[in-house]
C-alpha cells in the first residue's frame, strides 16, 4: 500500500495546470513534462541536468520514443535547454512557463463546434439529404481527434532500441538518489565510473553498490549526505567480488554436472566386478 505524505509535494502554479490541458500533447510528452517538474521545482530548482537515458527509466518509455519526443518539446518551446550536453554532463533542460511562446496546437474548443444557424433545421424539400454516397459519414474526421494517446508509443516500441550511455546512466542514478546536480560531481568521480566500467563491472552492480552505500550511511551531524561516488568505490568493489565468486560456483558446479551426465549409461555400469559382463556370467 502507497503511503503518500501530503508534506512532500511539488509546487506548481494553478495556472499552469489549467494550461497544460489546454494542448495537444500525447502521453509521452506529458510524462516527461512532469519527470521534468519533479527534478526542477520538486527540488526548488529552475533547471537540471537531465538525460534521456534518466528519463527513459523515469517514464518506462522506450529510449528511442523519449529521444523524439523530448526533441519536439524542445522544438516547440515548452522545454529550454540552458546549457548542451559536455563530455561530463547531461544537458540542463527547464520548463518554459511562459505558455503564449509554446508552439504546439491547442485543443478545438466545444463552442466552436455549436453554431445557432446549423442547428436551426430548414423548412420543405430542402431538409431532404442528399441520395448517394455524400451523405455517408466520414469516420475518418474523427479518428485523430479520439485517438489513444499510446498508439505513438506502441508504434515506437517497435523500432530498433539506441544503446544508451553507461557512464551517463550511472552518473543520473548517482544525483537521483543524493539530490545533487550533475555539473557538481567532481572530476574524480567522473574518472572513478569510468575505471569502474573498463574493469568490466556491470553497471548495475554500481547501481547497487551506490544504493547501499547510501542505505547504509549513518549521518554524523546535520547535513552530513554522500557527496561523491568515490565514498560508494568499496561497497561497489565488494558487491563485484562476491558476484565473481558466485559466478565462479555457478561455472564449477555446472562442469560437475556436466561430467555426471557424461558418465551416465557408461559400460562399466553393465559389467560386474572386473569388468566381467553379468549377462554372460551370472
Amino acid at each position: 500500500m502507497a503511503n503518500v505524505q501530503p508534506d512532500e509535494f511539488t509546487k506548481i502554479a494553478n495556472e499552469l495546470l489549467e494550461e497544460i490541458p489546454k494542448y495537444k500533447f500525447n502521453g509521452t510528452q506529458l510524462r516527461i513534462v512532469m519527470v521534468i517538474w519533479r527534478y526542477t521545482y520538486g527540488f526548488k530548482r529552475k533547471e537540471h541536468a537531465i538525460s534521456v537515458t534518466f528519463l527513459k527509466e523515469a517514464t518506462g518509455i522506450s529510449y528511442k520514443q523519449v529521444k523524439t519526443q523530448l526533441s519536439k518539446l524542445i522544438d516547440n518551446k515548452i522545454i529550454h535547454v540552458i546549457k548542451e550536453a559536455g563530455f561530463n554532463h547531461s544537458r540542463i533542460l527547464a520548463f518554459n512557463k511562459d505558455y503564449d511562446q509554446w508552439k504546439i496546437e491547442k485543443s478545438i474548443q466545444g463552442n466552436e463546434k455549436d453554431s445557432g444557424e446549423q442547428l436551426t433545421p430548414t423548412q420543405g424539400n430542402k431538409s431532404t439529404p442528399p441520395q448517394g454516397n455524400d451523405c455517408t459519414p466520414k469516420k475518418e474526421i474523427f479518428k485523430d481527434n479520439f485517438k489513444d494517446i499510446d498508439d505513438e508509443e506502441e508504434i515506437h516500441e517497435e523500432l530498433p532500441e539506441e544503446k544508451p550511455n553507461l557512464f551517463e546512466d550511472i552518473i543520473n542514478f548517482f544525483c537521483e538518489k543524493t539530490g545533487r546536480i550533475q555539473i557538481n560531481i567532481s572530476s574524480t568521480d567522473f574518472q572513478l565510473v569510468k575505471e569502474l566500467l573498463e574493469k568490466g563491472i556491470p553497471p548495475d552492480v554500481i547501481k547497487q553498490g551506490i544504493e547501499l552505500s547510501i542505505k547504509k550511511h549513518k549521518p554524523q551531524f546535520e547535513g552530513d549526505r554522500i557527496n561523491s561516488i568515490s565514498y560508494c568505490r568499496p561497497k561497489i568493489l565488494e558487491l563485484f567480488e562476491k558476484k565473481k565468486v558466485k559466478n565462479n560456483v555457478v561455472i564449477l558446479e555446472r562442469g560437475e554436472q556436466k561430467n555426471a551426465d557424461s558418465n551416465k549409461g557408461s559400460p562399466a555400469k553393465d559389467y560386474g566386478q572386473n569388468g566381467k559382463n553379468k549377462k554372460f556370467f551370472s
